[in-house]
């Protein structure tokens, strides 16, 4: 989002340049220079602040570690057991 604004004109005058010859090709191109150049950018913008409470420190949580699922393996074993 912030790239794309900040180098929008830039952007433009590439894709002017070009010809394409459909409308995919022509996202291609434009999604190839996005690609190649966010990795370089710096967004200057201030990162907003999501939390505006601060958080509880020491906080218990309560979870259940889920059973873990049987393999086919497990389970074959399982029923030949049982029916000895």
């Amino acid at each position: 989002h912030g790239y794309l604004r900040d180098n929008r004109v830039e952007i433009e005058r590439s894709m002017s340049r070009k010809t394409f010859v459909n409308d995919f090709a022509k996202m291609r191109y434009l999604s190839a220079i996005i690609k190649n150049s966010i990795n370089q950018y710096k967004d200057t913008a201030k990162p907003e602040r999501i939390l505006d409470t601060p958080m509880e420190e020491n906080k218990v949580v309560k979870y259940k570690r889920p059973e873990r699922k049987k393999s086919l393996a497990e389970l074959l074993e399982e029923a030949g057991n049982d029916q000895s």
